[in-house]
């Protein structure tokens, strides 16, 4: 049996409520990631829908050091903005109300199922600027 540890659906984008509590910026605050909570941010428009990358201590540490310093193309892609989840929803059609809690934040998103879930994904979705630049078209 295969333990699913992110967003599932079995189409190509599926529509998600996250309610979560701010804990800051990836870039340019400090944050301490709890490996017992989920962590998210918000990527670029993938092929089918947003890229809601899974944050652990392994992959913010690869987002901090292979990317986003002095590159402004980057840096328009992810906002760098982290919200540990507190509550998820599919399909937030339908769903009566949701209430937030005072100092939380509601997230509504159509996410890629090709979203960054681990540093292979990073990798693969945010291709440093010198690959980029030299791949064989």
């Amino acid at each position: 049996m295969k333990t699913r540890i992110s967003f599932v659906s079995n189409s190509s984008s599926s529509s998600f409520v996250v309610i979560g509590k701010p804990v800051g910026n990836l870039f340019t605050d400090d944050i301490e990631l709890d490996e017992h909570q989920i962590y998210l941010m918000r990527g670029k428009f993938l092929c089918d829908g947003e890229d809601i990358i899974s944050l652990n201590k392994n992959t913010a540490k690869w987002f901090k050091e292979h990317h986003f310093k002095d590159d402004r193309e980057y840096l328009s892609q992810i906002d760098g903005n982290v919200i540990q989840v507190t509550r998820s929803f599919i399909d937030p059609y339908g769903t009566p109300m949701l209430k937030v809690e005072e100092g939380n934040c509601m997230w509504a998103f159509d996410i890629d199922h090709h979203s960054t879930n681990s540093i292979e994904d990073a990798e693969y979705n945010y291709p440093a600027k010198r690959d980029h630049d030299n791949a064989v078209l």
